[in-house]
């Protein structure tokens, strides 16, 4: 596994590559946590998350949008 560290000034975040989806909750902060994510990720792994709250969002780049991003702020 690769851990890259991301640096803002809010706040450090980490992402994990090659990590288990199934070992997602020893690094979540479950009260501060929220996973986004789209259909197919949740089709597929959705059985594996945290018992956090999860948005899902509709499916490849068209829907990074800002109208995505006020559904997600206001859920």
């Amino acid at each position: 596994m690769k851990s890259i560290a991301i640096k803002t000034d809010s706040g450090i975040s980490k992402i994990l590559i090659g990590e288990n989806i199934a070992n997602l909750p020893k690094y979540l902060a479950a009260e501060k946590t929220i996973i986004i994510t789209d259909e197919n990720i949740i089709r597929i792994y959705g059985h594996t998350f945290p018992h956090v709250p999860v948005i899902s969002i509709g499916l490849g780049e068209k829907n990074k949008t800002l109208e995505t991003l006020g559904y997600i702020l206001m859920t």
